[in-house]
């Protein structure tokens, strides 16, 4: 069987420290574990790109939020789904 890991992240300000673009690091760093594990136990699995953009509608009014709505995120996992 195989799998893949799509990791998702938000693009968003966290004020000085930690850096904008955190989120989506952090979910790339685990899928890489995640992945290392499974492979590790014979399973296949890929890491697919990152996607850096979430829903976060509270951040909005913030600067360097980069939010998409939730059913544009649907429709683009939906589509990369379809093309595996």
């Amino acid at each position: 069987m195989q799998a893949a890991k799509l990791p998702i992240g938000a693009t968003e300000p966290h004020t000085l420290h930690p850096p904008c673009g955190t989120d989506v690091c952090k979910g790339t760093i685990v899928g890489e574990r995640i992945c290392e594990a499974a492979h590790a136990r014979g399973a296949k699995v890929m890491l697919l790109p990152k996607v850096p953009f979430g829903v976060e509608t509270n951040m909005r009014a913030f600067p360097l939020a980069i939010n998409a709505h939730q059913e544009t995120l649907n429709h683009y996992v939906c589509d990369v789904v379809n093309a595996l």
